[in-house]
């Protein structure tokens, strides 16, 4: 049943126990479960064990789990789901999409609303389409943290490649609508043709290009030498 002010479960479950006040229904092999807000969400979930509580407007899973919207699709072994926060919260390690990208996090948290993301231990992995609509690997980034807001992936202690660069830095920014990736902070840099250390690195994809500023340091590899490999600076 839909109803227009409340989060309504509608799952095929293998078994259902609901409290007489209605205050808790709990749920085993849950298949096909929706979620469906006042606001106009749609969250599909799948779950082993969940638990919904109708006044709280939360859904609590555990065992193995996943939750799709149209943004994103998670599997994780738990997670809850907070309906006036919008806030999702995925204990331990997650897998899945996220952002137009696939993703690996630890303790991610993710608000429906307004897209906004955090998680640690982060393996993000994006794609676009070519010219001829297919697909190809654009960024391959990993993180000892990692925020999401609007277009923009920020990540601390990263370690970013495209296949033909490297960047490490103490913190990268990559904005998903313009391809374009910041390195700040002790960046070392590991391209075809040269290896470079600066104080901050902007790279423009989609022009092959990179701007280097603060104090350079540059090796210019001979043609035997370009490869593309982290060796030492």
């Amino acid at each position: 049943v839909k109803r227009s002010s409340v989060l309504t479960p509608e799952p095929r479950v293998g078994q259902m126990e609901v409290r007489r006040d209605r205050s808790q229904m709990h749920m085993k092999n849950v298949t096909e479960g929706r979620l469906v807000t006042k606001e106009g969400e749609d969250l599909e979930f799948d779950g082993d064990d969940a638990i919904y509580h109708y006044y709280l407007k939360k859904l609590a899973t555990d065992g193995r789990s996943r939750i799709k919207n149209a943004d994103m699709e998670l599997t994780a072994r738990r997670f809850l789901f907070d309906q006036e926060s919008h806030q999702l919260k995925v204990s331990g390690s997650v897998t899945g999409t996220l952002g137009g990208g696939k993703v690996e996090a630890d303790d991610l948290t993710y608000n429906t609303s307004n897209k906004k993301a955090s998680a640690s231990n982060v393996h993000w992995k994006g794609s676009l389409p070519d010219v001829q609509g297919q697909q190809k690997n654009v960024w391959d980034i990993r993180g000892a943290t990692f925020e999401s807001e609007g277009d923009v992936n920020t990540y601390t202690d990263a370690r970013a490649s495209d296949g033909e660069v490297i960047v490490v830095a103490e913190r990268v920014e990559y904005n998903k609508k313009t391809d374009v990736l910041v390195a700040k902070g002790k960046v070392n840099y590991w391209g075809l043709d040269a290896d470079m250390k600066c104080a901050e690195a902007t790279v423009y994809r989609k022009e092959r290009r990179a701007v280097m500023t603060g104090v350079v340091r540059m090796f210019l590899k001979s043609d035997e030498e370009k490869v593309l490999k982290e060796t030492p600076i």
